[in-house]
């Protein structure tokens, strides 16, 4: 229990430096819990899920105007398989195996190769 509240801590800690407020835990069953935590003005900044008190499945995150970040799964706590990081200029996409990189590409056209919304 206590790594819970240590992760839930961390989880504040990063809602707080990046603007945001509001942090939800909804209990999913099957030791699934959603995190959805929210900017200032209410919208979405991040959704994902905890099992056994760790990262686990798809995570993303949101810009204020609702504009996909981010995009990747973790594996207990790891990043595993491709990540997508979207900016103005580019989309990066990132391939990770058990929380190492293992191959970066930028995309400069990213509309054309991934949809951000």
């Amino acid at each position: 229990m206590k790594s819970l509240y240590i992760l839930i801590f961390a989880l504040s800690l990063s809602v707080n430096a990046q603007g945001n407020i509001k942090t939800e835990f909804v209990n999913s069953g099957n030791n699934l819990v959603k995190v959805i935590s929210y900017h200032e003005d209410g919208s979405i900044a991040q959704t994902g899920y905890l099992k056994d008190n760790k990262l686990h499945g798809e995570w993303a995150s949101f810009d204020m105007d609702g504009n996909k970040l981010s995009l990747g799964t973790y594996n207990k706590g790891e990043k595993n398989g491709k990540w997508f990081f979207w900016s103005n200029a580019y989309l990066t996409e990132v391939d990770f195996k058990d929380n190492v990189v293992i191959d970066t590409v930028n995309w400069e056209n990213k509309n054309l190769l991934a949809n951000n919304n």
